[in-house]
């Protein structure tokens, strides 16, 4: 059996490239020169404080931003009771490795005549199992694109238009904590309204009620008023090839795959509506050859077996969001 050509398939793969990878780190301490834990630290243009990415602290104090791409940068860390501190601008060359910005809190001096208390997220929250951005009524999610807004989380990169963690691309993207119906989500994500968005947890290691396979999960969670309107999303997979299948005793030499689908969305301030279909038809084949030796005899078999499979996939569904932590939904499939 001898494979002689590979017909068309119609594939959307992402090129591989090469991209620096430099990282910015450093620690930060309070005035007591004591490790600062868990404070927001946000690298930002030097021309126009636009945030590029963001970190989080740790216990010892030391942040790592990664993937950084040459420019003139400056790093901005805030924490409630202390100044808001910028660095002096930096630049990172297309050959640098590591930049390090230690930094420095102050505490804040300023002295009000009433105390005026407003409750206000951070940026970003360690939690548990998980690390929240909150998005909402911030700079951050202006003007942008939901597939922009991820660039700047922390351990997420964004390569032509692909969502990977820390280079692994095995990553579930999950929208009001559900996994997504549309078929290809880096589309959805492109076209999705930063401004729509409530918040993103990055889910790095999932409890058994999320069945993620594993893999880590980016929860994009809604405003409940959101108002995305219609969207969908078309992908077709179509292969062939062509095998010499002689030697099996068999004239059958094509093969071929066909993969169309469509996802539909629709949604208006509480209510979200939403269905897919999917058809999926393939040939296939076997081929199994055995050699037996039995004293001076020699016996040879060969069995080539051919398959075809077919199938339909659809859903309809519809979700309402009564409350802030309540939705009633309804899936057909």
């Amino acid at each position: 059996m001898k494979k002689t050509s590979l017909l068309f398939p119609i594939l959307f793969l992402p090129f591989c490239s090469l991209l620096a990878q430099v990282s910015v780190s450093g620690k930060i301490t309070d005035e007591k020169n004591q490790p600062a834990a868990y404070v927001s630290v946000a690298l930002v243009s030097a021309r126009d404080s636009q945030m590029v990415k963001g970190a989080l602290s740790d216990d010892a104090g030391i942040f790592s931003i990664a993937g950084v791409q040459p420019g003139d940068y400056r790093l901005l860390a805030t924490m409630l009771g202390y100044e808001n501190t910028y660095t002096e601008s930096f630049t990172v060359q297309p050959d640098s490795k590591n930049v390090t910005a230690d930094i420095t809190l102050q505490p804040a001096t300023n002295l009000l005549r009433e105390a005026v208390v407003v409750a206000k997220r951070p940026l970003f929250e360690q939690k548990a199992d998980r690390l929240i951005m909150n998005v909402a009524d911030s700079p951050v999610a202006a003007g942008g694109s939901a597939l922009e807004m991820l660039q700047k989380m922390p351990g997420v990169l964004v390569v032509q238009e692909r969502v990977t963690l820390a280079g692994n691309s095995n990553l579930a993207i999950w929208i009001d904590g559900k996994p997504s119906q549309y078929t290809d989500m880096n589309a959805v994500l492109r076209d999705m309204p930063g401004d729509q968005i409530d918040r993103v947890e990055l889910i790095t290691q999932p409890g058994a009620r999320y069945d993620a396979a594993g893999g880590a999960i980016i929860n994009i969670i809604l405003k409940r008023n959101a108002n995305l309107g219609f969207t969908g999303t078309a992908a077709l997979t179509l292969g062939g090839s062509t095998y010499d299948q002689s030697d099996a005793g068999t004239n059958d030499q094509n093969y071929y795959r066909l993969n169309p689908s469509l996802s539909l969305n629709y949604r208006k301030n509480k209510w979200n509506l939403f269905s897919s279909y999917s058809y999926f038809d393939r040939t296939s084949f076997s081929v199994i050859k055995v050699d037996r030796f039995i004293g001076q005899e020699t016996y040879k078999q060969s069995n080539y077996s051919p398959s075809a499979s077919q199938s339909h996939n659809y859903r309809f569904g519809a979700d309402f969001f009564a409350t802030e932590k309540t939705t009633v939904g309804v899936l057909l499939c």
